[in-house]
Order: C-alpha cells, then sequence, then structure tokens
C-alpha cells in the first residue's frame, strides 16, 4: 500500500505531464488516421498469376474452367511431363499448375469432383478458393469450389 500511495503522490505532483503525454498521443494518432483515409476501392488490386493449365478432357466444362482462369490470371503453356511441371514451379515460371484429366465432366456431373491433379509452389495452393472466397469453410475447399464454378457457369447438366 505505501507504494501506491507514493506512486499516486508522484502522479499527483507531475499530472501536467501525464495530460501533455496524453494529448500529444491522441493528436499524432488523429493526424496519422486522417492522413492514411484513402479511397478503399483503390486500395485493393487483383494480382494476375502466371499459371498453367494441363487439360487431358478438352469438354465444355474444363474449356469454361480454363476460360474463367484465364480471365482472372496469365495462362503459361508447359509440357505435360513431371520434370517440366517441376522445373517450371521450381524457378517460379508458373506458380500453380492445374491438371485436368479425361474423365472431369463425368466425375462433376456426380458431384465428385476430387479427380483433378494441382501442383502448387505452396506460396498460391489455394489459389482458385480465395478468390471466390465462399468455399473456404468447407472440408473439401477444391471439390466445392468446383462445384461452385459449375453452378456459376451453368455447366453441371
Amino acid at each position: 500500500m505505501t507504494v501506491f500511495k507514493g506512486f499516486l503522490t508522484i502522479t499527483k505532483r507531475n499530472l501536467g505531464y501525464v495530460f501533455m503525454y496524453i494529448i500529444i498521443f491522441l493528436t499524432i494518432t488523429i493526424a496519422l488516421q486522417k492522413s492514411e483515409l484513402t479511397d478503399t476501392d483503390k486500395m485493393f488490386e487483383q494480382t494476375k498469376l502466371d499459371i498453367a493449365v494441363i487439360d487431358h478432357d478438352k469438354s465444355p466444362v474444363s474449356e469454361a474452367l480454363t476460360d474463367y482462369l484465364a480471365s482472372r490470371h496469365n495462362l503459361i503453356d508447359i509440357p505435360d511431363t513431371k520434370t517440366a511441371i517441376q522445373d517450371n514451379l521450381f524457378y517460379r515460371h508458373v506458380y500453380y499448375v492445374l491438371t485436368i484429366p479425361k474423365d472431369f465432366t463425368q466425375s462433376c456431373k456426380k458431384q465428385n469432383c476430387k479427380s483433378y491433379r494441382h501442383k502448387s509452389s505452396g506460396q498460391y495452393k489455394w489459389l482458385l478458393c480465395r478468390q471466390s472466397g465462399q468455399c473456404m469453410g468447407s472440408g473439401n475447399a477444391y471439390a466445392s469450389c468446383l462445384r461452385l464454378f459449375s453452378r456459376r457457369c451453368h455447366c453441371n447438366a
């Protein structure tokens, strides 16, 4: 209790300095807040990544998915070999490689979109899902994103 009373005594003596520091702190805080006010629409800028899509299905659904990704990102052509995919990912020529197998359309019609393969550089693993923002809570995020995509383009007939 003695220490607390001593603290209060010293604080009462220097009350002017305490208020001066509070006023300086609030002034700096308000000035920084006002200087940072900008148009929030201009703050976000979507980044176009270099991605590769290897389409073995060549169906309207897979072409629609490829067109959708091409509208959002830069599509890069790479050979369909394991070493070429790994080299392009390692040297960051592409950040994401999506391989669509031959039975992609049939598996998506059955709502079983687990049949495609992807490779990522790690940094952009959830590339397809983060853009829609609606599939992150599900257990199988990739399948739900593809289902969401096929609902948007009306391809899941």
